[in-house]
């Protein structure tokens, strides 16, 4: 049987990092691992359905991952890291919900659906009481023409995500109580992003680093620069000069 893995997630901390992998049999299961290499990689949660990895939250306490469920395609779940944490499902509907990632304070979901009929973006509340089966707040759509990919800002005040043109875009999000205003999303810029603006299954092509910076994974225009290979290959020989 051929293994597959794929690595989704740091800690907050960038000691660990937590991946998907079919190493235990058909479906693909969580592990985790210290990225010193000193110890071996452990299993983190393992279920009759493939699970992805989406994020770890920043308070350390919780990694969110979607389940594949054939009734209900793709939920999502989160997994709490205390001793003997017991995984909830975060949403779970007829739709597709996925790219699931937690606000800087841990308070609220921004996620990617298909239930409008195309694939658009949304914030609703993220509560531990959720381990009780009980859903708090509403539900809040961000983008408004298609959008995928969403990140968070660092400081939790904006929503990054891919329009349907490649185009990075932003939208504002305010917090008042329990209740959340989102602006009219805008155009950053445009990017040459693999796959455009279509979630053709390649898997999160950018991300936000902690100082507001974008790493994108962008197609190449024009000719790849070659690699050269020399072999045998031997220093000029200098001669040395006596004073």
């Amino acid at each position: 049987m051929v293994r597959s893995e794929q690595l989704a997630n740091w800690s907050p901390k960038g000691d660990q990092v937590v991946f998907e992998s079919t190493r235990g049999g058909n479906v693909r299961d969580l592990y985790v691992k210290d990225t010193s290499g000193s110890a071996a990689e452990k299993l983190l949660y393992k279920s009759d359905q493939s699970k992805g990895a989406t994020d770890w939250s920043a308070n350390g306490r919780f990694v969110l991952f979607n389940s594949a469920d054939p009734k209900t395609n793709r939920d999502m779940w989160a997994l709490p890291l205390s001793r003997g944490g017991i995984p909830f499902v975060t949403l779970k509907t007829p739709f597709e919900e996925r790219w699931a990632q937690l606000s800087p304070e841990s308070r609220w979901l921004v996620y990617m659906s298909n239930e409008s009929g195309r694939r658009e973006v949304y914030v609703r509340a993220f509560a531990e009481a959720n381990v009780a089966g009980r859903h708090t707040g509403g539900q809040w759509q961000v983008s408004n023409v298609g959008g995928i990919f969403p990140r968070w800002a660092p400081n939790g005040r904006e929503v990054y995500y891919i329009g349907p043109k490649g185009e990075m875009m932003a939208a504002a999000i305010t917090v008042a109580g329990d209740d959340l205003e989102v602006g009219t999303p805008s155009v950053l810029f445009q990017t040459q992003i693999v796959g455009g603006g279509v979630d053709n299954g390649q898997g999160l092509q950018f991300d936000v680093a902690r100082d507001g910076r974008f790493l994108i994974n962008s197609v190449v225009q024009g000719p790849s620069t070659p690699i050269t290979l020399v072999h045998s290959w031997q220093p000029a020989r200098r001669n040395r000069v006596l004073a």
